[in-house]
């Protein structure tokens, strides 16, 4: 099966499973209204007296910055530890529903509720591992990617570089190198998943040795697909960040219709998670 083939029978699929894509959406409103609503009545409490956000919302200023942290500095770091936990949260959750949302595809029954939970349930600890591993590869990446680039860049050093427009290539090249090893990362972790449930063994390694081999030995139709999805996602949200960019001095039909557009995308990025799990799906079983 070729990679356009994979994505269209993943449209498909997704067709026959939509109501997954609805329990997810819903699941994400959810969450962020549990978030919302005490981070903002945190953040009344804390700066609601002070004018020095607004300044700098209009210019940078390091002397409003050090005003800031001066007198809350407290605040700013009680808010940054509760983001870290809201991310972690947003983390376990997105890892809870790896094995439902796999499962689902590797069966021929149509989506039910009853059994997506069971299968996020029955697969939660090993996704965990899994993706605990997968993330000491990451950091590990970053690690050899940073001392690569200081070693060869100088991390920028001007003493280093011939100018400015030689930096600006030497990082945009680091900056892509880093892209599509990251990529390839992230699609050997999608496969890896799959096997995982396919397998449905209690150990790790075998369904890492499946899902690596499988995406290296059909390296082309794999990262072909998920290249085309990730240029195609790219291109979305670059639409979408243009739309925010554009969205100043707002009155309330305005702010309605970034609401909308918010939604919008928040639906395509869930599509998206789907169709990239789809695609990978049917290359994997009709290997």
């Amino acid at each position: 099966m070729s990679s356009w083939n994979a994505i269209k029978a993943g449209l498909r699929q997704i067709g026959r499973n939509w109501k997954m894509g609805l329990v997810l959406y819903v699941f994400n409103i959810l969450f962020a209204l549990v978030v919302v609503f005490p981070l903002n009545d945190f953040l009344q409490r804390q700066f609601a007296d002070s004018l020095a956000f607004g300044k700098l919302m209009e210019t940078f200023d390091f002397h409003i910055i050090t005003d800031v942290m001066n007198h809350y500095g407290d605040g700013i770091m009680s808010m940054l530890n509760l983001s870290v936990v809201v991310l972690l949260l947003f983390w376990l959750i997105n890892v809870f529903f790896n094995g439902g949302i796999i499962s689902t595809f590797q069966t021929k029954e149509r989506f039910t509720t009853a059994s997506f939970w069971k299968w996020n349930a029955t697969y939660f600890w090993r996704m965990l591992r899994l993706a605990l591993y997968f993330l000491i590869i990451y950091v590990i990446f970053i690690g050899i990617f940073w001392s690569i680039f200081m070693a060869i860049g100088k991390g920028f050093d001007p003493d280093h570089l011939i100018s400015e427009a030689g930096a600006l290539h030497w990082g945009e090249a680091l900056l892509l190198i880093f892209v599509l090893i990251s990529s390839v990362v992230l699609m050997v972790h999608d496969y890896v998943k799959l096997a995982l449930v396919q397998s449905n063994q209690k150990w790790l390694f075998s369904s890492f040795g499946k899902g690596i081999r499988f995406a290296f030995g059909q390296f082309k139709r794999t990262y072909g697909a998920y290249l085309i999805l990730g240029l195609f996602f790219f291109l979305v949200w670059l639409g979408y960040t243009q739309l925010n960019l554009s969205f100043e001095n707002t009155n309330f039909s305005k702010l309605i219709l970034f609401f909308i557009i918010g939604q919008m995308f928040l639906l395509f990025r869930i599509f998206m998670r789907l169709l990239n799990l789809a695609t990978a799906n049917q290359l994997f079983k009709n290997a």
